[in-house]
């Protein structure tokens, strides 16, 4: 059977697509590629996995300094296929998600498409395995995530191919999970014909809408999926929530209330469903972006309430986002390289790096912008210190703690906007890491240090940040001051 995707909900559709755009014309993409190729002659010309990734990098920073869309939307299109044809599956698949962030491209197609020219090494390193082991999984994700469950299925069908190729017993039980899963949602979803076919003739048919949202609700878990359908069918428990739900979507309702629906769900329920949870919380978020004053204050403390223990919400950092500082001479001083610099390997549940400079320690970074509200917890033998910082080369600049050799615990948290340090169970005083500045807009990332020469074991490596609250409206310094 042909799949078929959920019947558009006036207002529900247009807001989530809320400043994305249609890609340019074929003719339009045809010209700016034809520029690009141009100019960067040589860089194409230019044989190997290492060229291809660097024509990507030059790709990519031009696309960030771009005016024209069409150019634009070009150079990030080519980055892909270059970081692919390079073995680079992590920048391949960031740089797709950054295109749909601003264009309605499909990311499960351009994925996919990225996989098809994804050329692997000979011999892949542990590195190389785990990225594309990830890519695979979130493949599987991203099918489930566009309601393309057979698509799902045979992603999954064909990662358990290679599964010896990549290793990883857990990536095996993981993939077997995914494939399970989607199998399931395929079933499920194709049982739905039948009621499509009456939400065709009658977009308001009682029974079909609550057969198709319980699919979302009970079966996907997706409440945000299922508002528009469960709004039409009244005796249902989810009925209040997803008509507040799609009242918001729509600009009708309010943010705020619809958070509060979801927010009730969750917090009533026998059994705790994080996806009420986290449906409360977008809401809580767009709520703040209109509020100011008192609605904003209580929008703020229901997000706080509703989050919960912070320990439910961490996760594990992948590999792809690592990378590292490492020292080059004493005018360059520190210098950004890829954490493939630190030849990690994997040794049971530790991932071990070594600094090779045997000049001057380096830094493992965190590639996780913490400039807000966080918690990291993690396992580490053999570094010097942690803390974050900002900023490379001759600037580095931050926090942080020195740690006396052996295994430590850390624990490392800023919460309303205050950073503290946790080494075993002992609170840390932190100590200033160079010099900083105000207004320092640079990204801040949590790092280790790791002596020259020395190798060091980072593991149990949870990761929790909290959304960033969205600037009350006329908050910039022109309206508050009145001047234009």
């Amino acid at each position: 059977m042909t799949a078929f995707l959920p019947l558009p909900v006036p207002g529900v559709q247009d807001g989530r697509a809320s400043g994305r755009v249609q890609p340019p014309l074929p003719l339009e993409q045809e010209k700016a590629r034809t520029l690009i190729k141009d100019i960067y002659a040589s860089d194409y010309a230019a044989e190997g996995a290492e060229k291809r990734r660097a024509l990507a990098s030059k790709l990519l920073v031009q696309a960030g300094k771009e005016q024209d869309k069409v150019t634009q939307f070009v150079l990030l299109n080519e980055a892909v296929t270059a970081s692919s044809e390079g073995g680079d599956l992590a920048t391949a698949f960031s740089t797709v998600d950054r295109i749909c962030s601003s264009w309605l491209a499909n990311n499960f197609d351009l994925k996919s498409s990225a996989l098809e020219v994804f050329v692997p090494s000979k011999k892949p390193g542990f590195l190389e395995k785990e990225i594309t082991a990830r890519a695979y999984l979130e493949l599987v994700d991203t099918a489930i995530a566009e309601d393309r469950y057979k698509a799902a299925v045979t992603v999954s069908d064909g990662a358990l191919k290679i599964a010896d190729k990549l290793g990883g017993r857990m990536f095996k039980a993981e993939l077997k999970d995914k494939r399970a899963l989607a199998r399931m949602l395929a079933e499920a979803f194709d049982g739905l014909r039948s009621q499509y076919l009456l939400l065709l003739d009658n977009p308001d048919d009682e029974a079909a809408n609550l057969a198709v949202g319980n699919f979302y609700a009970e079966k996907k878990r997706d409440p945000g999926a299922a508002a528009p359908f469960l709004a039409k069918a009244p005796l249902n428990s989810l009925g209040e929530a997803s008509r507040a739900d799609v009242a918001a979507s729509s600009g009708r309702g309010s943010a705020f209330e619809a958070g509060e629906e979801w927010a009730d769900l969750y917090l009533d329920g026998k059994k705790k469903r994080p996806e009420f949870r986290d449906r409360a919380l977008y809401w809580y978020q767009e709520a703040l972006a209109k509020s100011t004053g008192l609605e904003r204050t209580r929008a703020l403390q229901r997000v706080r309430e509703i989050r919960g223990d912070i320990r439910e919400l961490l996760r594990p950092l992948e590999v792809s986002e690592f990378s590292a500082l490492i020292w080059k001479d004493g005018d360059t001083r520190w210098s950004p390289v890829r954490l493939s610099a630190l030849n990690p390997v994997r040794k049971g549940s530790n991932l071990v790096v070594g600094n090779p400079s045997d000049r001057m320690f380096g830094y493992l970074l965190c590639d996780v912008d913490v400039d807000g509200d966080f918690y990291a917890r993690f396992t580490v033998k053999g570094s010097s210190a942690v803390g974050v910082l900002r900023g490379s080369g001759r600037s580095i600049r931050g926090k942080e703690v020195p740690l006396k050799g052996g295994t430590s615990t850390v624990v490392i948290e800023r919460s309303k906007g205050e950073l503290s340090f946790q080494v075993g169970t002992k609170k840390m005083a932190a100590r200033r890491l160079g010099y900083s500045w105000n207004d320092d807009r640079s990204p801040e990332r949590i790092f280790i240090r790791i002596p020259r020469r020395k190798i060091c074991y980072l593991s149990s490596v949870q990761f929790y940040q909290e959304p960033k609250a969205p600037a009350p409206p006329n908050s910039n310094s022109r309206d508050r001051t009145g001047s234009k």
